[in-house]
């Protein structure tokens, strides 16, 4: 068997065949389901599989894993800890966003990036540490998690996206690596205490960022100086009202 798919039933505990490759799309998505043991052989677990199970406390990922998909785990509320195999290259775009209990994550040695919006709205989480072979950090990838204090970036890290850390509160100190050549539109908190490895590269980075909330603070966008409008419609991941820019018509939640 290469795939499986499976209905939802109203069952709390899955079995997965042997000889699983691959779980599918919303194979248990908004289900009951509390527990889920992933066993070997399975490579990929597909987009929005367990979204929105809202009673998974547990999840055991298999050393053969190598994909997971967009929003997998997305909108689980009751898982505490996630162990990310060796393996796994990227976090995918909204893989964990709004778990709002999770508070421990092990990342593998394998990381090259982490996508937008992967552990956005993780409220609980307090310290993450990124491996010596993360590259990419994505747009709000952190966003809103706001018990998270520690963040350790690696060496070889090149470029942290727009709002990736932003409102995270407790975070108060973070230092960049001098490899880090791109930080994006206020990705920190406006209190968070930015200190860079490469004073040059940081100087240009803080000057531009000192402007970038300044214009934000008149209410004009940092991309283009286009005024910023409040939008109408759903709030994606959970979070806050967002604002449109008359200039470049990018959506943001500023």
């Amino acid at each position: 068997m290469t795939s499986i798919a499976y209905p939802n039933s109203g069952k709390t505990s899955v079995s997965i065949p042997p000889g699983t490759k691959k779980v599918t799309i919303f194979d248990f998505g908004h289900s009951k389901v509390t527990e889920a043991v992933i066993p070997e052989g399975v490579t990929e677990i597909g987009g929005s599989t367990f979204e929105q199970c809202t009673e998974l406390r547990r999840v055991k990922l298999p050393s053969s894993l190598r994909v997971i998909g967009d929003n997998a785990f997305r909108g689980c509320p009751s898982l505490a800890s996630i162990v990310i195999p060796e393996g796994v290259a990227v976090i995918s775009t909204g893989a964990f966003a709004s778990c709002e209990s999770l508070r421990r994550v092990k990342l593998p040695s394998t990381i090259v990036s982490i996508e937008n919006w992967a552990f956005s709205w993780c409220s609980s989480l307090r310290r993450i540490s990124m491996p010596t072979g993360t590259r990419s950090i994505g747009t709000m990838a952190f966003a809103r998690c706001e018990r998270l204090s520690s963040v350790r970036l690696p060496n070889g890290l090149e470029r942290i996206g727009d709002r990736a850390f932003n409102r995270c509160k407790s975070l108060r100190r973070v230092r960049i690596p001098d490899s880090v050549t791109s930080v994006g539109v206020r990705a920190f908190d406006v209190d968070a205490e930015v200190v860079f490895a490469n004073t040059a590269t940081g100087r240009g980075l803080l000057d531009r960022r000192k402007t970038e909330l300044g214009w934000i603070a008149q209410g004009l966008c940092p991309r283009c100086g286009g005024e910023l409008v409040e939008t109408e419609g759903v709030i994606e991941y959970g979070g806050p009202a967002l604002k449109r820019c008359l200039g470049c018509g990018e959506v943001d939640p500023y």
